[in-house]
């Protein structure tokens, strides 16, 4: 690309607006119309990019058609070819004038072409085009000729393409090229090595048509295995960020072959974040999404498609989905595609041979290119593949790592003994090259496991005998399985090609075509009835897995014998729901039937069994089995949720039981004593098994590691644990009868986590825990523990939790010199009165407690203790603060809100120099005889500029004449957020304006507040409701200087906005358009570039009713989504609902003439009306305005003291955080000052004068 001025070529950023053409094209007719550019405008074509070039006859007069116009509005890229007679018509110049000014206002892209001529030329209008100007001042007045000579030296400036020294051909190519590159996101990184994906990719694209207002549905066929479903998922990552709302409905045949359309539906409207709850049936289905989608613009794939009525279903119109939108099918069968709504359809072909060859090395030889010597037979068998990517892929693995070229040929001769026409044939040749094993995997995963968790499907494999985790690998190297990752989850699906499953399915019903008793493996009810009602014994079958929910009116034989199949290893029946097995075969390994309707397991007495898994959870078991059954190799028992199991079973004739699940069997009331004596169990899960009083005197369980009993609410005694020495987690939650522990479980050595959370009845836990492996301890609501035991033998303990331990009143000496615990939580322990003289625990990082409402004092903190970074006392009893607070070097979060008892604040910060929150709202009054309470910070020792959180909500003073705050917070940098709500104040400090991160200010609730400072250009909230006694021309002149503020300093390429919610009954005249509606309409203003409309402000009166809550207000425009904001609101108030935004909502969703309205969302009430609506367009003499009277306050350091009567504290006071930085004293701001000088004073309240909007601590 050649640049026509002395800037450097920029490419030009993807536009985001939705238009009716890609391109205008502007030219002099008679210089360029059958040449240049009648060529420039078949390239642009070629590549699929929509090109306004007008008609001859549209050029009459002098007056510029409004088709012109209106062309020129709605494309997104101008390209204007100049060329030497283009100024010579008034036409174009006006084309020129009108490019010019939606560039300004829209982001109009650019692309100018000097063809023939020099930039110079028309920068500075000289040459040919000085002699047309000099006809053109002949006839037309000054200001248009000088609005023509602007628009051309404007747009001479700007990087474009010139003919000078370059081939006319080539010159066409590379703008057509450059235009194409832009309007084409590239493709995702992980994307990017697809072997031929990027040009199958751009052609789908190109069809898409990104950008334009319409609805096209664009269609994707080919072949099974060609790469369409590839293709749409790459195109999908790379345009996804274009649209509102994205939807990837992967393989709808499959998905339509096991559930209904309406659980399609559901996923399609949840995948768009849209309640699917409503969807009973496909009809209420199709409404759903028509009714959600219509305004949004979509992006929906719907892939491998097999029938039209999928498509009725999912996208059944265009009228279904709003401008822009865009939906991918993906199908074998053409036919689908051949209705009205599909807009364009692409055929995936096969790869070229460059591409196929490619991609076969990558399988064959891990390299680009083959190796020396194997050039001919690559060529060859990419020759046999016909471009199939599948296929290439596959033979790829098969050939990997045979070393010599005779043995590639004998592999090669094989290939073609095979039928050539035949894809699943190609792919068969991958499959017999796999050992025995492998091939059992395979067909198991073909037949049985496709789509499943791959974890799921290895310990299955591996129960039954196969080494499942090495042939997976191997299958995956030879690219006949995939692993697929979901959602970022930490689960890894198993994925096979359609293909490859129909040919593991034909391989199977190839063992034996006409007879399935002969088969290895049965998935079909019917196939598994005919073997049965054969008299001879089978020992084909190795596996049967139903998934299809077969009724009992489906099954005709309701006692299905198994025991004829003498090789069964694999028996899943979770789709049938009719009793039909009368027995289990003796060499069955994996047997899982969910909700079996079986009352008891049809096992045989003295039958030794295979079994290693049996799985029966939600079934309708009510004894497992009766007596000993000998199930020697059983290791896995999963009875979770079997409602009607009474009792477990006699275990002892399973042995090596490693898992037993019993979770959820409300009515088991009775473990077996086999289970206490147990030898090889490793995990036993009895969680929320309610009716569960005992496990017997002692557990001689000498293997178990886990032991889950969460919610085993009539389990009143934990037996003898001494013969469970192995016993790793032992959780104990929410047993409320639960009121003796033996003795042992406090002497148990490798203990790592033991949870106690809500054992209401539990007293003690002895005097001392021997625990050495013990590292976590909950002990929360155990609401009767007094005493918390010696600690000192568990050394290791880092967390320990006894929050609502409301009884708790003395804590052994240990733990304040425990030197491993991290983590200590004592809230609300009522009775606890001290935590000893000293504490010294090294690893501490955080203390947390909070309404320890008995503790008078805290201990001495040593030296030690730099580990500490959050301190909560919060509603303590304490009086004073010990003078070895400050060796907590490392808090950096303080909380004393609340500490009503406290009789002295010692406290020096600049001990804490990472700080970031200190928290002191709730201290008590001076008028109680409380000592001055005093903060003091030295700033030139002291660094706050860590605190990002200042909170004052604490009532300061008491009367307008007293009240005043004061303090110079411009030393605070890092400050983002400052709440001075619930105070007395008048006015606040000046210095605000110049906090350069400051982004959010709340001031509810301060009803005396008169006057709002200025606001600094960063800040993007401002919560002023309830400040009642506010200045209305200050309110007036505080918004404007704040829109204009934001629109100087915002961005304008990312979602950026400012909101204000202040106290007023009218909108500000200076929003000037304005409606007695709950909505207002604006348009762009005619004679106003985007140059200088930076900003649009708007603004709702709104009156809150009683009683309203958080609200999510929406603020629409023409009807889509604008922006969302989740808003505290208090009630019976009006207030004004101010929100500015800048470019990136322009170019998003504004469009000539814009209707704003403010919707919130609340099915429940509607407590907030809008009553008047307003709007400006902020301007760049606004900002310059703005700018000429800001003022001119200037930063300075000093040395301060915060008087803490400043701050009534009352112990009624209900303030939810103070959080006080070091604050800095500006003179002249205070209402009120005293003879202290830098100490202010401000008069306390009485405890009986609240202030209002008092909001509970939290």
């Amino acid at each position: 690309m050649a640049s026509a001025s002395s800037s450097t070529s920029i490419p030009l950023p993807p536009p985001s607006r939705s238009c009716t053409y890609h391109v205008f094209l502007s030219f002099r007719g008679k210089d360029t119309r059958t040449g240049f550019t009648g060529h420039l405008y078949a390239a642009l074509n070629r590549k699929g990019i929509t090109t306004y070039k007008d008609d001859q006859n549209l050029r009459k007069g002098d007056v510029i058609s409004k088709e012109l116009l209106k062309a020129i509005e709605e494309s997104m890229f101008a390209v204007i070819v100049f060329s030497p007679d283009y100024a010579s018509s008034s036409w174009c110049l006006d084309e020129l004038q009108k490019i010019m000014e939606c560039n300004n206002k829209v982001g109009q892209q650019i692309v100018p072409v000097f063809y023939d001529v020099e930039p110079c030329d028309v920068r500075h209008q000289i040459g040919t085009f000085h002699e047309a100007f000099k006809k053109h001042e002949q006839r037309y007045n000054r200001e248009k000729i000088k609005r023509w000579r602007d628009a051309l030296t404007e747009v001479a400036a700007h990087s474009g393409w010139t003919s000078k020294n370059q081939d006319e051909a080539v010159l066409v190519e590379n703008i057509a090229q450059h235009i194409f590159e832009i309007l084409i996101p590239k493709l995702p990184s992980s994307m990017k090595n697809l072997v031929g994906i990027n040009s199958r990719v751009e052609q789908v694209i190109t069809l898409i048509g990104l950008g334009l207002n319409d609805v096209r549905f664009i269609g994707i066929w080919g072949m099974g295995g060609i790469g369409k479903t590839t293709i749409a998922r790459v195109v999908f990552e790379t345009i996804r960020s274009r649209f509102e709302v994205t939807c990837f409905l992967a393989d709808v045949r499959e998905q339509c072959e096991k559930k209904d359309i309406t659980d399609i539906q559901k996923q399609l409207l949840d995948q768009m974040n849209i309640s699917s709850n409503a969807v009973y049936n496909k009809y209420e289905g199709r409404k759903i999404i028509q009714n959600s989608l219509r305004l949004k613009k979509v992006l929906l794939v719907v892939d491998d498609v097999n029938h039209e009525k999928q498509l009725e279903d999912l996208a059944g119109e265009q009228d279904w989905f709003g401008p822009g939108s865009r939906i991918i099918i993906t199908t074998r069968d053409v036919e689908v595609l051949k209705g009205p709504e599909v807009h364009e359809t692409y055929k995936v072909e096969g790869l070229v041979k460059s591409e196929a060859l490619n991609l076969f090395c990558l399988k064959a030889f891990k390299q680009e290119e083959p190796t020396e010597g194997f050039l001919d037979l690559s060529e060859e068998v990419v020759k046999y593949s016909g471009g199939l990517p599948l296929a290439l892929k596959v033979l790829g693995s098969y050939l990997y790592g045979r070393p010599t070229i005779a043995v590639w040929y004998s592999a090669i001769e094989r290939i073609k003994k095979t039928s050539h026409s035949e894809i699943i044939d190609v792919l068969k040749i991958s499959y017999e090259g796999l050992e025995d094993t492998e091939k059992d995997i395979f067909l198991d995963i073909a037949c049985f496991f496709k789509g499943y968790e791959k974890n799921y499907v290895t310990e299955k494999l591996k129960r039954c005998g196969h080494d499942a985790e090495i042939g997976i690998d191997i299958l995956i190297n030879r690219s006949l399985i995939t692993i697929d990752e979901y959602d970022d989850d930490d689960y890894y699906w198993l994925g096979m090609h359609d293909l490859l499953e129909e040919m593991g399915k034909q391989i199977v019903v190839q063992e034996s075509p006409n007879d399935a008793c002969n088969r290895s493996r049965l998935w079909c009810l019917e196939d598994l009835e005919f073997v049965l009602t054969q008299k001879e014994k089978t020992k084909a079958a190795h596996g049967i897995v139903l998934r299809k929910e077969y009724s009992e009116t489906e099954v005709n034989q309701r006692d299905l014998s198994l025991s004829k199949m003498c090789q069964l290893k694999l028996l899943i029946l979770d789709g049938v729901r009719a009793p039909i097995l009368s027995d289990i075969p003796c060499t069955l390994k994996v047997f899982r039937w969910f909700s079996c309707p079986l009352k008891t397991l049809p096992l045989t007495d003295h039958q030794r069994y295979e079994l290693v898994e049996i799985d029966l959870s939600c079934s309708e078991i009510v004894e497992l089995w009766d007596g000993k059954k000998i199930l020697e190799k059983l290791e896995h028992l999963d009875l979770s949720k079997c409602m009607q199991l009474k009792q477990t079973p006699d275990l002892s004739g399973a042995p090596n039981l490693k898992t037993l699940n019993l979770s959820a069997c409300v009515e088991l009331d009775y473990i077996h004593q086999s289970l206490a004596h147990h030898k090889r169990l490793v995990e036993l899960d009895l969680s929320e098994c309610g009716s569960l009083e005992t496990l017997g005197d002692k557990l001689e369980m000498s293997s178990l590691e886990i032991l889950n009993l969460t919610w085993c609410s009539s389990l009143r005694r934990l037996p003898d644990l001494s013969g469970a020495p192995n016993l790793k987690k032992l959780n104990l939650r929410e047993c409320k009868m639960l009121d003796y522990i033996h003795p042992s479980l406090a002497h148990h050595k490798r203990l790592v986590e033991l949870n106690l959370r809500g054992c209401d009845r539990l007293k003690t836990l002895g005097d001392k825990l021997e625990m050495s492996s013990l590292e976590k301890l909950y002990l929360e609501w155990c609401t009767s523990l007094r005493r918390l035991p010696d600690l000192s033998g568990a050394p290791n303990l880092k967390k320990l939790n006894l929050w609502k331990c409301k009884k708790l009143n003395y804590i052994h000496p240990s733990l304040a010199h425990h030197e491993r615990i991290v983590e200590l939580d004592l809230r609300e322990c009522w009775s606890l009165e001290t935590l000893g003289d000293k504490l010294e625990m090294s690893s501490l990082e955080k203390l947390d407690l909070s309404w320890c409402s008995s503790l008078r004092r805290l201990p001495e903190f040593g030296e030690c203790m730099k580990q500490l970074w959050i301190l909560i006392l919060i509603r303590t009893g304490i009086e004073e603060l010990p003078p070895t607070l400050g060796n907590l070097a490392g808090v950096s979060e303080l909380n004393l809100s609340g500490c009503d008892k406290i009789t002295g604040l010692l406290l020096s910060l600049g001990c804490f120099v990472g700080l970031k929150k200190l928290v002191l709202g709730g201290l008590p009054d001076k008028t109680d005889g409380l000592e001055s309470l005093t903060v003091r910070a030295d700033y030139d020792n002291c660094d706050s500029s860590s605190l990002s959180s200042l909170t004052l909500s604490s009532d300061i003073g008491s009367s307008r004449e007293e009240a005043t705050l004061s303090y110079d917070i411009v030393h605070l940098a890092s400050l983002t957020e400052l709440d001075l709500s619930q105070n007395w104040f008048l006015r606040v400090p000046i210095s605000i304006h110049q906090l350069p991160r400051l982004t959010c200010l709340k001031l509810r609730g301060c009803s005396e507040l008169e006057v709002l400072p200025e606001l600094p250009s960063s800040l993007r909230k401002l919560d002023a409701q309830g400040c009642d006694s506010l200045d209305a021309s200050n309110v007036d002149d505080v918004i404007s200087k704040a829109c204009c503020g934001f629109a100087e300093s915002a961005s304008q390429d990312r979602e950026d906005f400012l909101q204000m919610l202040i106290p007023r009954k009218e909108i500000p005249a200076w929003f000037e358009h304005q409606e007695e509606d709950d909505g207002v309409s604006v348009s762009f203003p005619q004679n106003c570039t985007s140059i200088e409309t930076i900003a649009l402000a708007l603004c709702f009166l709104i009156e809150i009713e009683e009683d309203a809550d958080e609200k999510m207000l929406s603020v629409i425009c023409n009807g889509k989504e604008f922006i969302n904001e989740s808003l505290d609101v208090f009630d019976g108030s009006d207030n004004l609902f101010i929100v500015c935004v800048k470019g990136y909502y322009f170019s998003k969703l504004l469009c000539q003439h814009n209707r704003f309205q403010l919707l919130y969302r609340d099915n429940d009430y509607l407590d907030i009306r809008v009553q008047r609506c307003g709007a400006r367009w902020v301007t760049k003499q606004d900002v310059e305005g703005f700018k000429k009277t800001k003022s001119k306050t200037g930063k300075r350091k000093a040395s301060l003291e915060l008087n803490m009567d400043m701050i009534p504290h009352s112990s009624t006071s209900r303030n939810k955080m103070l959080v006080v930085a070091p604050p800095l004293y500006e003179q002249g701001e205070e209402r009120a000052t005293t003879a202290e000088g830098p100490i202010h004073h401000l008069a306390s309240r009485k405890s009986s004068d609240p202030p209002p909007f008092a909001s509970q601590f939290s």
